[in-house]
């Protein structure tokens, strides 16, 4: 007898290039879909939905669904990829924060449970009609439509991309999909089969549940840690005979009333029930479907004491719910595997007949977000599993952020972690914050603190860089540096007269091609206009007065002070100028102004962030233009701003506003006070994105949720910080009093005392 391999049970005969597929009496096709992270959803919310999806969910007689669940990727694997990306980075601290947060989501996931990150639902659609590809690619567009409404995004497969999908699906959990496809190795035993290295179990819907189906409750199974392969699979049916059956079976019922063999109850009982399915049948267009689903799960023979305990935690998960039960497989687990790999399909499996309303809560299109292939930076999810950032990955249209939350809702915090876990990719940082959120942090990192206060005597020029050979880029200085000027001279918001602007500029022209600045450049151009005569020199020398000379800003701006910093790390503290409302917004247009510049200058050597903490309302109030500038530029500097509001309708309400939120292809939206409609406009919200944001929750200390919008990728994640980045980012009075206290009484490097605090309270020291 010819030994048979998987192929033999391969019943396509061609895909072509647009990744339409031919059998004998069928044709289909298969996408790739997102899913829907469904954490958030409470039970009205949950009631919309499958109200939506239940209308959706048309299929022709005859026409077949196949959905896939499918997770991967060994814990072991992962935490391999975590230590090598922590060793990445060059700062020795930069890689203890990496190290002491992958140790604390390590202690969070218990000793024995192969943490998954990788997930994907296929869906694979077949149709008994002999349609035409041309026929059978609108076909494939209604169903994406129809799919894409769920409220998730939808990707038609090509032939490569099922060949690859099919590879996945049927190796053990060891193959990559960068690993040449090949039929994989079977062995069948009873009860299993051997995929591999892997032995591979299986559980088979049994019985529908007698009380009720609720939207979501596949979640149930979706959620578990397991590597597993979900598949559910829906015929639509005719449902004219079943009509025709059941008005048949009623007449019978109805015929029996008088007998006193059966019980009145039990007939009234049976005929309600009859009468309730062929009144949604024909009120609401119902269909009718013959749905089979199977859950494997494949874990190698060393852990065959785990994959029991996993069974048997599938079954107890199912039952919770008053979903299903769900019974192990035997001589059909050949059949259940087959099940589980996209565009095959297994024999003699149970099928149950279900309604349309009842078919759309089998379906697994719940999916946490997993985030990007590289996990530079990672977040839990709600059920602990982990969403991984890569900020730079290059299928990113722009590498800028907008964080947005009320006070207190944890966005310093989120953006200090996002900070201090790129520290692998070896990053510039440069901050402008005016609440000290980012200080420890940069001390950690070995930078610098610039503390802008008037009592710290601090000088910055206007003329914040030397001259440049480079036409464009000593164009673009004197552009900002005219911008700055034009600052100084705002009154009540209110610019100058264009004639006095014109003359500001001919001023500043002229110190533009002096090879040496003079010692005082306010001055001078004061000194200058005083020189002149007409009513325009007059009015802008009076503008420039408190900023030259003898005046309370002069102290501060009238001097040639480049600045010459070189650190990788710095971060401009402005929380001492608050109060001084004039001088503050012009320190702020010098500080990013030349920030800018220096990161123009490195041209890319070196991913660069800048982080304007609230101080990029104040520019976008009075400077738009430089705002929208700088994040439509800094892609092509390898470089990305994070811009930081509480509201992000102040965002919104400004010119510059469409700019931001169009260049800023990451969003992290914490928890929102006030009308939803300031939000969800803006950023385009559908109702499940609203749901999202409303069910955010905080706990001070604890963590803080974020709801993530990452190009087509929307999540809700939970940032809990390790003890490291807890004390890195608190801005708590009582915290930093007593770190100051513990620190004072300790002599050495700034970082060690931080590492031996953090160290002595985890050991329950006080």
């Amino acid at each position: 007898m010819k030994a048979q391999s998987l192929s033999d049970f391969w019943e396509i005969t061609e895909v072509d290039a647009q990744g339409l597929m031919f059998a004998p009496r069928r044709r289909g096709f298969m996408f790739e879909a997102d899913g829907l992270d469904g954490s958030f959803l409470a039970t009205g919310q949950l009631t919309a939905l499958h109200h939506d999806w239940r209308s959706i969910l048309r299929l022709a007689p005859g026409e077949e669904l196949q959905i896939v669940y499918r997770k991967r990727v060994e814990f072991s694997r992962w935490i391999e990829d975590q230590l090598s990306q922590a060793f990445m980075g060059e700062s020795p601290y930069g890689k203890r924060i990496l190290l002491d947060r992958l140790s604390d989501q390590v202690a969070h996931m218990g000793e024995d449970e192969p943490r998954l990150l990788s997930q994907k639902i296929i869906v694979c659609l077949w149709t008994e009609e002999a349609l035409e590809s041309e026929a059978l690619l609108e076909k494939r567009a209604l169903i994406e439509a129809q799919l894409t409404s769920f409220g998730f995004a939808v990707r038609p497969l090509k032939r490569d991309q099922i060949d690859r999908e099919i590879h996945i699906s049927s190796q053990d959990l060891s193959c990559s999909e960068r690993q040449e496809a090949e039929w994989p190795a079977l062995k069948l035993e009873a009860g299993q089969v051997k995929v591999g290295g892997d032995c591979f179990r299986a559980l088979e819907l049994n019985r529908l549940p007698e009380g009720f189906t609720e939207l979501g409750m596949i979640q149930s199974l979706t959620e578990l840690p397991y590597p597993m392969d979900v598949c559910v699979r829906l015929k639509a049916r005719d449902s004219r005979p079943i009509v025709s059956r059941l008005e048949k079976k009623r007449n019978l019922l109805n015929a029996q009333k008088g007998s006193r063999q059966a019980p009145a109850a039990e007939l009234e009982s049976q005929m309600d029930q009859i009468d309730q399915v062929l009144r949604s049948l024909a009120d609401r267009s119902e269909a009718i479907f013959d749905l089979s689903l199977i859950v494997g799960l494949r874990l190698p023979p060393h852990l065959a004491a785990f994959q029991r305990k996993a069974l048997a935690g599938m079954v107890r998960a199912a039952a919770k719910m008053d979903f299903c039960d769900l019974e192990e497989t035997t001589i059909g687990t050949f059949d259940s595997y087959l099940e589980c790999i996209p565009g095959f399909s297994g024999k003699n499996l149970r099928r149950h007949t279900v309604l349309g309303s009842n078919a759309v809560h089998f379906l697994p299109f719940f999916r946490p977000s997993k985030g990007d292939r590289r996990a530079v930076a990672s977040f839990q999810t709600r059920g602990t599993g982990l969403y991984a950032i890569d900020p730079v990955d290059s299928r990113l249209a722009n590498y800028n952020w907008l964080v947005s939350g009320t006070s207190g809702s944890g966005k310093s915090f989120f953006v200090n972690s996002l900070l201090a876990q790129s520290s692998s990719i070896d990053p510039n940082i440069f901050i402008v914050d005016i609440g000290g959120s980012y200080n420890k942090l940069t001390q950690f990192l070995g930078g610098r603190v610039m503390s802008l206060e008037p009592g710290q005597g601090f000088e910055l020029s206007p003329f914040f860089l030397a001259k440049s050979s480079d036409s464009k880029e000593e164009r673009l200085r004197r552009q900002h540096v005219f911008q700055i000027f034009l600052e100084m001279t705002r009154v009540d918001g209110q610019l100058p007269a264009i004639e006095v602007r014109h003359l500001l500029s001919e001023e500043l022209r002229a110190l533009f091609e002096l090879d040496r600045l003079p010692d005082r450049p306010i001055s001078a151009v004061v000194q200058s206009l005083a020189k002149k005569s007409s009513r325009e020199a007059q009015r802008l020398s009076l503008l420039l007065q408190p900023w030259a000379g003898q005046g309370f800003f002069a102290q501060f701006l009238d001097n040639d002070r480049v600045l010459t910093s070189n650190d990788r790390v710095l971060t401009f503290d402005l929380k001492g100028l608050t109060e001084f409302e004039d001088l503050s917004r012009v320190v702020q247009l010098v500080v990013c102004a030349s920030l800018w510049a220096r990161i123009r200058h490195l041209g890319g050597e070196k991913f660069s962030w800048i982080v304007l903490d609230e101080v990029a309302f104040s520019l976008l109030k009075t400077q738009p233009q430089f705002v929208d500038e700088l994040v439509s530029t800094l892609r092509k500097y390898f470089a990305g701003a994070v811009v930081v509001v509480q509201d992000l309708e102040k965002v919104t309400s400004n010119l510059a506003g469409s700019s931001i939120l169009q260049n800023t292809q990451s969003k992290a939206i914490l928890q929102q006070r006030g009308d939803p409609r300031n939000y969800s406009e803006a950023l385009s919200l559908q109702a499940v994105d609203r749901w999202a944001i409303e069910s955010l929750r905080r706990k001070k200390g604890s963590f803080s949720d974020v709801f993530l919008i990452r190009d087509s990728d929307r999540t809700v994640v939970r940032h809990v910080p390790s003890e490291l980045e807890y004390w890195l980012s608190t801005t708590a009075p009582e915290d930093n009093l007593e770190l100051r206290h513990s620190m004072g009484e300790k002599s050495g490097r700034y970082q060690d005392k931080i590492l031996d605090f953090v160290a002595h309270r985890k050991s329950g020291g006080h």
